[in-house]
């Protein structure tokens, strides 16, 4: 099983995420309407909540009213009313489309909040080098949704390997969207701003930082369809480890699958429902009652990212790898072009 630390660490994600920090969710669309599901389901209350929706806020009124769990949410209609309401929000979640994440993010920062963006920070590698370099000067955290390097599955996985030495480790990650899918009630559309690499080059990454432990990872092949919605890449780290992705975004299966081979074992982990399903060597692997209890990954993302706003942890794995994201993003690019 993962090591006490692994165990902690997530346990306390999952503690620190009830604390009632002040938050405002900018955007009400599908992703904005389930952030505030999440910071209210793990607080047990929606007082100090609020989303700012600058477009079609009437139909998030509405939907408001029809969930007894957010009463309290406070509706505004942009993020310079959402600071004067009172308790004022001292973080931001960044739920808008792509291309207006680092325009809200610098919004928010200009207004001294922390801020965590959805993934893609943007479509644009050097607007995304900019609310980086805009948060570090006003010393404000800056976080990227990554929802899945919280999964505790995952580091399972990881742990459960003979060795910790991942010196030569393959993964393949297989992620599939069906084309418009039902996901927390809403259509999950896709922005035609971002193809599926850039869209999903956070959450692969994510998940392959828990594996290459440290090792800078680099992009050595990609390749996409002409619409954009299918494609994948390979990363090596400096230890000899390979890490691809495969992806379609109009498939005709859902899946989120991992496959991992390290020498003579083999793993995969089935990440598509939940529980997740664990295979080691031909046997199914079971996970422990404490962690199939932190069964929202949204919610232990939530927790380490108010972790690092109240100082308790200096970064978390939403934040750390930001830089190794941004280069990524412009290798990726180049390979593109």
């Amino acid at each position: 099983m993962p090591s006490k630390i692994e165990i902690l660490s997530l346990t306390q994600y999952w503690r620190i995420a009830a604390t009632p920090l002040p938050i405002v969710v900018v955007g009400g669309g599908r992703w904005g309407k389930t952030w505030a599901s999440v910071i209210a389901g793990a607080r047990g209350t929606s007082a100090g909540l609020a989303i700012a929706a600058r477009t079609d806020a009437e139909s998030v009124r509405h939907w408001l009213s029809e969930q007894i769990d957010l009463n309290e949410v406070a509706l505004v209609t942009s993020l310079e009313a959402a600071v004067q309401i009172n308790p004022p929000p001292v973080a931001a979640i960044i739920a808008s489309r792509p291309k207006d994440h680092v325009c809200d993010g610098l919004a928010a920062l200009e207004r001294g909040l922390h801020v965590l963006v959805e993934k893609p920070i943007s479509p644009q590698v050097g607007a995304a080098k900019s609310l980086l370099a805009a948060a570090r000067s006003a010393g404000k955290v800056l976080a990227i949704g990554t929802e899945f390097a919280f999964l505790p599955a995952l580091h399972a996985a990881a742990d459960a390997l003979p060795s910790r030495d991942k010196r030569g480790i393959r993964l393949v990650l297989e992620w599939n969207d069906l084309n418009r899918e039902q996901r927390y009630g809403w259509v999950k559309t896709h922005h035609e701003e971002t193809n599926v690499l850039v869209d999903l080059l956070a959450h692969a990454v994510s998940v392959f930082r828990i594996f290459s432990l440290g090792s800078a990872l680099h992009l050595v092949r990609a390749n996409l369809s002409t619409d954009g919605h299918r494609g994948g890449f390979v990363l090596y780290d400096e230890n000899g480890g390979e890490y691809e992705l495969r992806c379609d975004r109009v498939a005709s299966d859902r899946r989120r699958l991992l496959e991992i081979t390290q020498g003579r074992t083999h793993a995969t982990v089935n990440f598509a429902d939940n529980p997740t399903e664990i295979v080691l060597d031909g046997q199914n692997y079971e996970l422990s009652s404490d962690l199939l209890a932190l069964s929202s990954t949204l919610r232990l993302e939530l927790g380490a990212f108010m972790m690092e706003v109240m100082g308790v942890a200096p970064t978390t794995p939403i934040s750390e790898s930001l830089e190794e994201l941004l280069r990524l993003q412009i290798e990726l690019e180049c390979f593109l072009h």
